[in-house]
């Protein structure tokens, strides 16, 4: 898969590998005009007994996590309090070892972070 930015990623559970969603780039959406996902995001479809858990991220989570080598596999199992700490860990990390970027290449100190965490029964 092509390493591009992108605004959000999605990892799930599988028994073979996971699945990574990256909406391409475009100029601050991700949606066309008609409110439907572009036409050349990649779909994937699996059997619902197959998922345990599915991982959303903003790239402003995915990028420095990934950078920082935290997994989306360690992500996925962690609490609230566990999932407000990796937040909190990659804003002190932007903030405190990396404000200009030098490590991590970005356009600001801080971009938005939001994690979803779905676990299925």
């Amino acid at each position: 898969m092509e390493n591009r930015r992108s605004s959000a990623s999605a990892s799930c559970s599988l028994p073979t590998s996971p699945c990574c969603w990256r909406p391409p780039t475009f100029p601050g959406r991700s949606l066309n005009r008609q409110g439907s996902p572009p036409s050349n995001a990649l779909v994937r479809s699996y059997p619902a007994a197959d998922i345990s858990w599915c991982v959303l991220l903003t790239d402003g989570v995915e990028e420095p996590a990934s950078h920082l080598d935290i997994t989306v596999e360690r992500i996925a199992v962690k609490d609230e309090a566990g999932l407000r700490e990796v937040l909190a860990q990659i804003h002190r990390w932007e903030a405190d070892t990396d404000p200009n970027g030098k490590h991590l290449p970005r356009f600001k100190r801080h971009d938005d972070k939001t994690i979803a965490v779905v676990r299925f029964a």
